[in-house]
């Protein structure tokens, strides 16, 4: 395993030309040789980053967006959105053109909204979600549908005898609620994330369908054993057919479509991973890695 970077890593993103990681800090790097080639220190505590060939857009733990200028390797821009709570931030935005956003964000009436955000212009569109007792737990968005699928889970939920949930599907150019259903769980089969609109991963490592309300589970097809993983991380879509679920300790590469474990990349504090040009990539808090070498 080639270590590239010492940096603590919990995002990795990529154009045509560039690597980005992002964590304790930022780095740039060649994609073709991937050799360092800017750094930002003043950048730290990087919770997601977004990329296109010309802007890179950041946001930290507290919700403050950079934007990156590519072709200049400068930070051109600092924002903040006026009236958000620092302490509740999504793990994930969306950039719709250079500067163009949608979050997900907690404001100071303690209502959840989904965001349309110009960071240039600082205008914005936003709709109320709910007003309070649940957080994000996941989301995506499919731009050729035009919509957003947004999971929401009930604060608390693991003193509960139910785990309750709430789907709610966003059109996001019309920034209207098409659809919203309540989803619940029995204790301790708990979401931690968001495939599509009718697939959510549960804490046990199985894939539940919420119309057919029928659970597959990774392990019948595997056997990996859960304590040798470590804690579950985050999952991450690698491909349409690929899933990485990443532990502190391990990422198992799934295919989702043939339900089968493609992959096992050992690791310690493990918090990121992606595959790119075949290479396989790690992040870690203790380095950036290629796994392929």
């Amino acid at each position: 395993m080639k270590k590239i970077s010492k940096m603590g890593t919990n995002s990795i993103i990529y154009n045509e030309d560039y690597i980005c990681i992002g964590g304790d800090k930022l780095e740039i790097l060649e994609r073709n040789t991937q050799k360092c080639i800017s750094k930002f220190s003043d950048i730290k505590n990087v919770l997601c980053m977004q990329m296109n060939q010309k802007y890179i857009i950041v946001k930290s733990t507290i919700g403050v967006y950079y934007i990156i200028d590519l072709t200049k390797k400068t930070l051109i821009k600092k924002v903040a959105f006026k009236g958000a709570k620092k302490t509740h931030q999504s793990k994930k935005f969306f950039l719709h053109n250079n500067f163009i956003i949608f979050d997900i964000m907690k404001l100071i009436d303690n209502k959840l909204y989904f965001v349309l955000y110009d960071l240039e212009n600082k205008n914005h569109n936003k709709i109320e979600l709910i007003e309070g007792g649940f957080y994000c737990q996941d989301y995506i968005i499919d731009f050729e549908k035009e919509r957003a699928v947004i999971l929401l889970t009930q604060t608390n939920s693991l003193n509960n005898q139910y785990t309750n949930c709430i789907l709610i599907i966003v059109d996001i150019f019309k920034m209207l609620v098409v659809e919203k259903r309540n989803v619940v769980f029995q204790h301790g089969l708990f979401p931690v994330g968001l495939l599509d609109n009718d697939t959510i991963l549960l804490k046990n490592m199985s894939l539940y369908s919420i119309s057919t309300t029928q659970e597959f589970d990774f392990n019948l097809f595997n056997g990996f054993v859960n304590n040798e993983n470590g804690y579950f991380v985050k999952l991450e879509r690698i491909s349409s057919a690929q899933i990485a679920l990443i532990f502190s300790n391990n990422v198992l590469l799934y295919n989702i479509e043939k339900m089968i474990l493609e992959k096992e990349i050992k690791g310690s504090n493990c918090s990121s991973f992606s595959i790119i040009d075949n290479n396989c990539y790690l992040g870690t808090w203790d380095g950036f890695f290629d796994e392929t070498e």
